[in-house]
């Protein structure tokens, strides 16, 4: 059971530092980066990059960014967007 546990804390604590400004301003490249209302947030971006070790980019897009009441963006998209 603790394994199991810690996973989710792991997470909880993951998805507390994606939805921080803070933790954004200290991961982005520059201060304009996501800035704009897109489908492609911090946090979407994040997510999608740990969930790319399972399936390809367009796959996870295609299942992640409903779930999170975003349209889905091309492959393409996200990785002009992951570089920012």
């Amino acid at each position: 059971m603790a394994p199991r546990r810690s996973f989710l804390n792991l997470q909880e604590d993951l998805c507390k530092v994606i939805e921080c400004q803070e933790s954004i301003n200290e991961f982005k490249v520059r201060g304009r980066d996501f800035t704009r209302k897109s489908p492609l947030s911090f946090q979407v971006i994040v997510k999608s990059i740990l969930h790319l070790f399972k399936e390809s980019v367009e796959f996870n897009l295609n299942s992640l960014l409903p779930q999170l009441n975003k349209p889905v963006v091309s492959g393409s998209a996200f990785t002009q967007a992951r570089y920012k």
